[in-house]
C-alpha cells in the first residue's frame, strides 16, 4: 500500500512540474560540478512549503565523474535562521519525492534542535541516471510557527577523491513581496555578505547622517560580493538607493540573468539621495538580485513592487500626489497666478538644505522639468533613472514664469529627480531653485 501511495505522489508531483510555470530560476554557482543542469524551482504558499528542484541534468561525463564519488548526495536543507523575527520558527522535512535513482534518503537536524529536521539527504546512484535526462527532487516543509523566512540551500557534495561541498545556489524561502514599498529594514530584503572564504555579513546600517534618505537609513556594504535580493510578484521592481562621490557600482540580475551594472557614484560633493531605477517584466514571480563590485560604497534605501507612475499627456502640478520631496527645507504657496496652476514649491534658502530633491515616477519617453527664473535663483542638478543628465540655471534678471527642459528618455518606467546643488550663477542674488510641474509625454 505504501509502494502504491509512493507511486501516485511521484505521478502527481511530476504531473504539477510539467504544468507548473517555473517562478525563479536557480543560479549554479559551481558550473563546473558535475551537476550541469539549469534547475529551476517552484512552491506552494501555505503552512507546508513544497520545493520543486527541476530540470537538473548530468551529460555523461558528469554521471561518469559522480561514479567516481564517494557518498554523492544531493542535499536540500532549510538553513538555521528565521528572517522574520527571532521567534525560533524553522522549517521542518515532512516527505520528498524524486525521478532520481538513489540508494539512501535521510532527513536529519542540521541547527541544534532535534526535534526540527531541515536537511534533507538524498543519496544519488550513478550507475542507474540517464545522460541529458530531466531530474526533479521534490522536498515538503512545514513551517512549525507562524510566518518563516530564511535561506534554503541545494548542495552537491561527496567525499572522495576530494571532500566537496558544492553550493549550486541558496535562495530565500520566505513569500514573495507583493505590490508596495518595503524599507531597507524590511525583513522581504535578504542581505547575504562576503564570498565561500569569507562568509561574514558585510551589510551595515547607516543612520544619522543619512536624514534625506527613505525612513532616514539605508543598508550599505563596501566590500565586493555582498548581495541583497527581494522575491516579488509583480510587474516592475523599483531599487532606491544614494548617488554620491564615494559610491560604487553593482551588477543586477532578474530570476538569474544579468541586466547590466548600476553606478552609484556622483558629482564631488553632491549627493542624490533616493535616487531610483525600475526594470519591467512579466507580471508573476521574480527574483531581484544585486551584487556589490567593491569599488565603492554601495546601498539600498527601499525596493518598491509596481511602483505606482503617471501616466503621458499631462503636466503634473508640484502639489500632485505623485510628486515626492527629499528634505525639510521646502517652502509652497498657491499665490502665482502666472505659475501653472498658481502654484511653486521651492527650496535651497540657506546651505542647510543642499542636497533637498524632488521626484516623480512617470511612464513615457519624454519628461519636461517646468520651473521659473528670476534673479534670485540657483541651479538644480537632474537625474533620470539614477543617470545625472546635468545642470539647469534657474537664473534670469528679469521674472520668466513656466520655463521648462525636456529629455527623450525611451519608453518605460522612469524617475526624475531634480536636485538643489548650492551653485548658482554668479549674477544671481541667491540659491533658490522651485518646481512648477513635470510634463510627460511621448
Amino acid at each position: 500500500m505504501k509502494t502504491v501511495k509512493y507511486v501516485m505522489a511521484a505521478v502527481v508531483a511530476l504531473l504539477l512540474l510539467q504544468n507548473a510555470t517555473p517562478a525563479l530560476a536557480w543560479e549554479p554557482t559551481f558550473p563546473g560540478a558535475p551537476y550541469e543542469g539549469f534547475t529551476t524551482w517552484w512552491r506552494s504558499y501555505d503552512t507546508r512549503i513544497n520545493w520543486y528542484a527541476y530540470g537538473m541534468r548530468w551529460s555523461q561525463q558528469g554521471i561518469n565523474a559522480a561514479k567516481g564519488d564517494l557518498s554523492l548526495n544531493l542535499d536540500m536543507t532549510a538553513d538555521c535562521r528565521d528572517t522574520y523575527a527571532d521567534d525560533g520558527d524553522k522549517l521542518n522535512f515532512n516527505q520528498r519525492w524524486t525521478n532520481l535513482p538513489w540508494l539512501l534518503f535521510q532527513f536529519k537536524d542540521d541547527c541544534g534542535n532535534s526535534s526540527v529536521h531541515e536537511e534533507a539527504e538524498l543519496f544519488i546512484d550513478p550507475w542507474l541516471m540517464q545522460p541529458d535526462f530531466p531530474y526533479w527532487y521534490w522536498v515538503e516543509y512545514q513551517s512549525q510557527l507562524n510566518a518563516v523566512g530564511g535561506e534554503l540551500n541545494l548542495t552537491y557534495q561527496r567525499l572522495w577523491p576530494t571532500p566537496t561541498h558544492d553550493w549550486l545556489d541558496q535562495k530565500s524561502y520566505y513569500l514573495p513581496a507583493g505590490a508596495g514599498s518595503y524599507d531597507d529594514l524590511n525583513k522581504a530584503i535578504f542581505y547575504k555578505g562576503g564570498t565561500q572564504a569569507d562568509p561574514g555579513t558585510h551589510w551595515r546600517q547607516a543612520s544619522g547622517s543619512f536624514p534625506r534618505a527613505y525612513g532616514g537609513n539605508v543598508q550599505q556594504t563596501n566590500y565586493e560580493g555582498p548581495w541583497f535580493s527581494i522575491g516579488f510578484s509583480g510587474s516592475s521592481i523599483t531599487w532606491v538607493y544614494t548617488m554620491a562621490s564615494n559610491r560604487g557600482s553593482a551588477q543586477v540580475f532578474i530570476d538569474g540573468q544579468p541586466q547590466g551594472t548600476v553606478s552609484q557614484l556622483s558629482l564631488p560633493s553632491e549627493i542624490r539621495w533616493q535616487a531610483a531605477r525600475t526594470w519591467q517584466v512579466s507580471p508573476g514571480e521574480h527574483w531581484f538580485k544585486v551584487v556589490a563590485n567593491g569599488d565603492g560604497y554601495v546601498d539600498v534605501d527601499r525596493m518598491i513592487v509596481d511602483v505606482p507612475a503617471v501616466a503621458a499627456g499631462s503636466r503634473y502640478d508640484d502639489f500632485n500626489s505623485a510628486v515626492g520631496y527629499i528634505g525639510s527645507g521646502w517652502w509652497s504657496s498657491t499665490g502665482y497666478p502666472s505659475a501653472y496652476n498658481s502654484s511653486l514649491h521651492w527650496t535651497c534658502h540657506d546651505s542647510s538644505e543642499d542636497n533637498d530633491g524632488a521626484y516623480m515616477f512617470f511612464t513615457g519617453s519624454r519628461i519636461g522639468y517646468i520651473y521659473t527664473k528670476i534673479y534670485n535663483r540657483g541651479i538644480v542638478n537632474v537625474t533620470i533613472d539614477g543617470q545625472i543628465k546635468g545642470d539647469v540655471d534657474l537664473y534670469d534678471p528679469n521674472l520668466l514664469w513656466q520655463q521648462e527642459t525636456t529629455w527623450d528618455v525611451g519608453s518605460g518606467i522612469h524617475n526624475i529627480q531634480v536636485t538643489c546643488t548650492w551653485a548658482k550663477n554668479g549674477s544671481s542674488q541667491g540659491y533658490q531653485v522651485d518646481l512648477d510641474a513635470f510634463r510627460v509625454s511621448n
